[in-house]
Formats: C-alpha cells, structure tokens, sequence
C-alpha cells in the first residue's frame, strides 16, 4: 500500500482475506486496495464493512475517500463526521474534509474553513514532534498544503493558490502516485502546463495503465489546444466504461476535433453512468449548441444555474454561453452581472473574464473584447482558448501581425490541435506565408479535426495563390461537409469570380437563397455573382447595399473592409475610378490589413500615371501578404529602377522571380535586374 503498487496491494489483501478472514485489517486492507485500483464502488462496500467492524478514523477516511469518488458527497461527509468523531482533528480528516468540499463545491458554513484547519495542520507540523497537537507527517503537511491551494483556487484566489502550491512543493516528502496526480490536476486548472505535464510524465511512467494517469494526460492535452493527443491518451487507458470522468472527457476531445456524434455517445454514457458531473453537462449542452438546439442546451444547464446564487464559476460562464449563442445577449449580460453582483471574488475568474470577451465581441465590441482576452490572458497565460480567440479578434479588427504572433506563440509551445493549426494557417495564408500555410493544413488533415475546415483554408490558400480551379473544387468539398458555414459560401463565390465559372455562381446563388435568406451572406452573394456576368453596375449596388446591411448589424471590421473592398472593384471594373477609390479608403479604414486593397490603390495609381504614389500602397501590400500579389514587386522594382533606387529596384525584382520566375514578368524583370547589374 505504502508503495501504492495497486495490483500487488490487491493480491495481498485478498490473500489476507483468504487466509485470516478475521483478521481486523482484512477488509479496510481490501477496501484501501480496492481504492488504489480505482474501483470505488468495491471499496465502499469493504469500507463500510470494516468500519462497522472495528471503527478507526482512518478506514473513515478511506471511505469518505471512496463515496467521494462516485459523487456521493453526502456519505462522504457522514464519513469524515465519523473519523472525527474517533479523532478530533486527525490529519489526514482534516485534509479530505477539505479536498471533498472542494469536490462537492460544499464548504463548511463555519468561518474560516477549512482554511484555518488546514492552516494549523501546517503550524503544528512546524513545531518539534513532541510539541505536536496531533502530530503531523512531513507527507500530511504536503497534502495540508496542496488541500489549501485547492481551496484558495476554487475561492478564485489564484495567487494565494499558487502559494500554497509552491509550499507543497517546497514540503513534500516521497512524492507519491496519488499526490503527484493530485498536485498534476491543480496545475491544469492553474493553467501551468509546462508543470502539469512535468508531473503528468512522472505519473504515467509509474502507471501507464493507470486510468487516473491517462485521464490526467488527456486533460494537459486538452488544456494544451490538442483534443488529438488528449484521445491518444485516453485509448492507452483501455476500458473507459466503469470511469464516467474520464468518458466525459473523451466526449469533450471528440467534441472538439467535430466528431458531434461519438461525442454525444460517450457524454450520454458518462452522464447514465454518473449524472452529478457538471463538465460533462456542459459538454452535452455544447453539443445541442452545435447542432443548433439552443432550447435544449439552456434546459440541461439550467438545473445547474439555479438561480445562479450558488452555480459554480464555470456553471455561469457556460449559462451565458448558451444564452450568447441562443442570441439572448441581454440574458447572458444579467447571468454575468449577477455574479459581479452577488460575488464580487468570482468576477475576476478567466471563465467568466472569457466570457465577458466573448460576449463583448459578439455585441461588435471589439475593443473591449481585446481589454477582457488580455485580462484572461494575464490570468492564465498558458491557456489556449483565450489566446486563441485573443488571435481570432486581432484578424477580425486589422491586426494581422498581432494575430500571427498569437498563434506561432501556440505553435511554439507544440500544440498538436487541429483547430490551432487551421486557424494558424490561416493567418498564414494571409500573411504571404503559402509554404508554411500548407504544411500546417497538411499536419492538420492527418489528424482528428473537422476536415470541412481543413478544405475551407485550403481553398483559400489555392485562392491567395490565384488557382481558381482547384480552390473551387476545395471549396466546394468544404461546403458540402458543412453547407451553413457563410464564410466557405462567400469563398466560393469568390473562387467562382476569379474562375470566371458563371454557372457555378449561378447554381450557388440560388441554393444561398434557400438557406441565407435575408442575411447579408446573401446580399454579398448577390453582388459576387454580378462581378461573374461582368454586370459592374449591379454588382457595386448589391455590394454596396450588403455593406451597409453587415454595418447595421455590427460586424467586425474584417467583414466589413472585405465587403467595401468587393464593392472598390465593382466600381473600379465600371471605370468608376473615383467611387473605387472611396470605397477603398473605407476598406483599409475598416482593415488596414487588407492587402488586396492596398493593391488596388497602387493600381489605380500606377494607371493614372502616378507611378510615385502607386510606391506606398504597394509597399505597404507586399509588406502585408508577401505572396498575394506577386506583380507588385515587378511595378515596384520598375519604379525604383526609374527613380535610381537601385538596391530597393533588386530586392524587389528578386522576390518577383523568386515568387512568380515563370510570371507574365518574368522576361522584364531579367532584363531590368540585368541594367542594374
């Protein structure tokens, strides 16, 4: 037992049994075995029995231990009543009556507790042994300790957590299977991954078959943006059946790489099996989410909120969540004001900080959206959902550079996800870096992950790289896996203008329709599918008129310098160089990421016959997408070669060969490298 080798702890206690059936420490020997090999139920059972038998605080213990390991938070209670009972004060009560509490999200309504127990044990333990109240191991001062940080973290009190963690650190003796999972799980919370995985490594090297170990990997990696890797864990750990927690968290990996469907399986199983748990409540009513039954989501999650006086951090944060994506803002707003309200200690917990950013942003926000990521951020800075969408943010308000340096940051740290490798090509692919871009989707579509997202960003890189034809077939494959995302549709259309394809904007038009009537996904369709029949006019009204529509609606600024950059070309297609131009100036106002837009400026500069001032706004797209516009080099070479900036004239004419060397420029920027040299 002392080793916590479960397997030869259960063979020894049955041999105990068999050959001294007696014995008085026959059964709390096999309910303790039965506990190590995480067979609760078992060890309920044989606990109950030898407490009845011989009552000591310590089978107590061990039974509060068990009950509290199948939700049965009431009897476990009732347990730690019994041990102090038998010994007032006992160490390792006065620990698990704390760790319980937190487990059962039920504190003691005393004052001060279990802060204060917890704290004596850790003032006794400093005394000379003989001076000792109840006398307290070097090991029981550890568990005292990381019980504090538990207690400290789920009051919202990071800081004071993550010092009591460095004292049970700092005190621990022989740092065992059980303390070391323990000490694993509260770093995932406190989102130091780096440490958790550390301790997760040691843990799954002692017990590689431990379904404890393989849960607590699978949570670093899904803590870690990489649903993939959590589920590879959780296959190591065989049969998932008998664990509800760890079923949970299957569905919510498979959740996340957009397995809908074996996701609602294991949830379903997991809540049959044990329905206290709340993160797999959550998990459930995220899958309704997805599959656009709102109504059910709030139901299951309602039970959990209450009134929301009493519902756990994570409960509020997700009940505004449903209601958010419900499109009852004005609810999720009262369900976190309330909080604020009645709990001002839970409102700067990253859950609900998170989701004030998302709600912020879901309002057109966007400023105080960035404000509120960056809090989150600042909070739990290894996490990766906030950094995630802090990145998401930066791209929809213009901020490029900011966003792809949130996203390689992720990289860096090794994150396998699907979902971060998407979205970091994505940004990618927009920032000129094609190569790059299709090695992240490559690594991307060799994993779990929703594969119509991986089509969707391939046929955008095809598009940056002005290859019509396969990126509408991409596209196309992207809508049919996933026939609502407006994003792919508008895509396509675009694929359909730069492939000239009539029909095929034609045939998209009218299924957009049938399903996005009345949205301004339809309205910029509308103008899209003009530009294909070279009706300029038309197309500028319907551009414009969608513009307008995605600004009534409060779209982020991304969204609308694209529709004011569509409708720039429309004009500029109708040799309306004038309207073009204002409606360009709005497009980088609203993005000034836009490179495309910054392209056509030049454009329009260089045929007025003002090559000078065509200079900057070519600059200024190259500097943005590198790859996009390759021609811009070849003109801004031209133009430096004129104006006897020889250096400028080279750069520019190399990475004109070096990006397009079989180009419609190709022999003119040989024979102009050629002068310079």
């Amino acid at each position: 037992m002392a080793e916590e080798d479960a397997e030869r702890a259960t063979a020894a206690a049955a041999a105990l049994r068999q050959l001294a059936p007696d014995h008085p420490d026959a059964l709390p020997l096999a309910g303790r075995a039965a506990l190590l090999s995480e067979h609760p139920t078992d060890a309920a059972r044989l606990l109950h029995s030898a407490l009845d038998k011989r009552p000591r605080p310590s089978v107590a213990v061990a039974l509060a231990r068990a009950e509290a390991a199948q939700g049965h938070f009431a009897d476990a209670r009732a347990a730690l009543d019994r041990a102090f009972q038998l010994h007032a004060g006992h160490p390792a009560a006065t620990v698990w009556a704390a760790r319980i509490a937190v487990q059962g999200k039920s504190f003691p309504p005393r004052a001060g507790e279990p802060e204060a127990s917890l704290d004596a044990l850790i003032q006794d333990a400093s005394k000379p042994p003989a001076a000792q109240t109840v006398g307290v191991s070097p090991g029981q001062v550890a568990w005292a300790a990381l019980a504090l940080a538990e207690v400290k973290l789920a009051r919202g009190d990071r800081s004071s957590a993550l010092g009591a963690l460095a004292a049970a650190q700092g005190v621990q003796a022989r740092a065992g299977f059980a303390f070391r999972s323990a000490l694993a799980a509260i770093l995932v919370e406190l989102g130091e991954l780096a440490a958790a995985r550390a301790q997760v490594d040691l843990a799954v090297k002692e017990s590689p078959k431990s379904v404890v170990s393989r849960t607590l990997e699978a949570r670093v990696e899904m803590a870690s943006g990489d649903p993939a890797a959590a589920l590879a864990a959780l296959e190591k750990a065989g049969d998932l059946g008998p664990h509800p927690e760890a079923l949970a968290l299957r569905g919510r990996a498979l959740l996340a790489t957009g397995a809908v469907d074996k996701a609602a399986a294991d949830l379903d199983a997991a809540l049959s099996a044990r329905a206290d748990q709340p993160a797999a409540i959550l998990a459930r009513a995220q899958v309704d989410l997805s599959r656009g039954d709102a109504r059910t989501a709030r139901r299951r999650i309602a039970p959990l909120y209450g009134d929301g006086s009493a519902a756990p951090v994570e409960v509020v944060a997700a009940y505004a969540a449903a209601q958010r994506l419900s499109g009852d803002r004005t609810e999720a707003r009262k369900a976190i004001s309330a909080l604020v309200a009645r709990r001002p200690g839970d409102a700067g917990d990253w859950r609900i900080v998170l989701e004030q950013a998302r709600l912020a942003r879901a309002e057109g926000s966007f400023r105080p959206a960035a404000d509120l990521y960056r809090k989150a951020i600042a909070s739990v800075p290894r996490a990766v959902d906030p950094r995630m969408e802090s990145a998401a943010l930066a791209l929809e308000t213009g901020d490029l550079p900011g966003a792809h340096a949130q996203l390689e940051s992720i990289l860096k740290e090794g994150a396998q996800s699907a979902t971060v490798l998407v979205e970091a090509a994505r940004v990618r692919t927009l920032s000129g870096d094609h190569r790059g871009a299709g090695e992240l989707l490559d690594r991307a579509g060799a994993l779990p992950s929703p594969s119509w997202k991986v089509a969707r960003e391939r046929g955008r890189l095809l598009l940056r790289q002005r290859k019509s034809e396969p990126a509408v077939a991409e596209l196309e494959r992207a809508r049919g896996l996933a026939p609502g995302d407006g994003e792919t549709r508008l895509l396509l259309m675009e694929a359909y203008v730069l492939a000239k394809n009539r029909r095929g904007a034609g045939r998209e038009l009218l299924e957009l329709t049938k399903s996005f009537r009345g949205t301004p996904v339809l309205a910029v369709a509308r103008g899209l599918e003009a530009l294909t029949r070279e009706k300029w006019r038309d197309a500028a009204q319907e551009l414009a008129r969608a513009h307008a529509a995605l600004a009534e609606r409060g779209e982020s600024p991304r969204v609308l310098g694209q529709a004011a950059y569509w409708t720039a070309r429309a004009f500029y297609l109708d040799h309306k160089v004038g309207r073009a131009a204002d409606w360009l100036a709005r497009a980088v106002a609203h993005d000034p990421s836009l490179a495309d837009a910054h392209y056509l400026i030049g454009q329009i500069a260089f045929e007025g016959k003002k090559p000078e001032r065509m200079v900057k706004p070519f600059e200024r797209a190259v500097s943005l997408d590198p790859a996009g516009n390759p021609s811009a080099w070849f003109f801004l070479g031209q133009q430096h070669l004129a104006a006897r900036r020889y250096t400028q004239a080279r750069q520019s004419l190399e990475a004109y060969l070096e990006r397009w060397p079989e180009g419609d420029f190709a022999a003119a920027a040989h024979d102009l490298l050629a002068k310079i040299r």
